[in-house]
């Protein structure tokens, strides 16, 4: 008996024989159709943002004109702070940049009024805007020596014309002196040369 059982056991019906191949033959029928319909690129395209740790700084062009003179040349290292070029002005470059060195050594000698002829030059200065703040900083600074031991209403004066010639001279460069606010390699634009118009806000070079 046992071995009828075994026997039995054994034995696949043949009707669940052919309804397993059947259904594995409809299954596999389906994923080939499934592919054929349902087709898969190869590659997909996704928008990627790369960052680095310090982003580029662009330097536009804050008053429009010609360019009077360049500083760098295109792919030079750089640091804060570096002249890349000059628009053109009516000042003199020179005499400008003259008196911002001189402003400076007065402040770190510490701001002294009665050290403030170390600014002054022994000629009349071409300063294009910058030119009357540096008019009533010298009026104020003789001011200050005529009446120096009567009151401190004239040191006041000084130092306000001293406040006011330095903003001026800050609006001067941001507008006709691009400089760089970080560190690295300059990159133009386009291919600058002295002489050439750049327009207002238009981007002169990247850092």
């Amino acid at each position: 008996r046992s071995e009828e059982v075994q026997e039995v056991m054994n034995r696949v019906p043949p009707a669940i024989l052919r309804y397993g191949i059947g259904v594995l033959t409809a299954i596999v029928g389906v994923l080939l159709v499934g592919s054929a319909l349902f087709r898969y690129p190869d590659s997909v395209q996704v928008a990627v943002t790369v960052s680095t740790r310090t982003p580029p700084a662009y330097i536009k062009c804050t008053a429009g004109g010609k360019l009077e003179s360049m500083y760098v040349a295109n792919g030079q290292q750089v640091k804060k702070g570096d002249m890349l070029a000059v628009m053109e002005n009516v000042a003199s470059t020179e005499d400008v940049l003259l008196l911002r060195m001189r402003l400076s050594n007065w402040l770190e000698r510490g701001a002294r009024p009665e050290l403030l002829d170390m600014i002054f030059f022994h000629r009349l200065p071409k300063l294009g805007s910058v030119q009357g703040a540096y008019a009533s900083c010298l009026s104020a600074w003789n001011n200050y020596l005529q009446h120096a031991h009567e009151n401190r209403i004239h040191e006041t004066e000084l130092n306000n014309a001293v406040a006011q010639l330095m903003n001026l001279l800050g609006e001067w460069e941001r507008s006709y002196l691009p400089t760089t606010p970080v560190d690295g390699k300059v990159a133009f634009m386009q291919l600058w040369k002295e002489g050439q118009y750049v327009d207002t806000g238009e981007t002169m070079f990247v850092v």
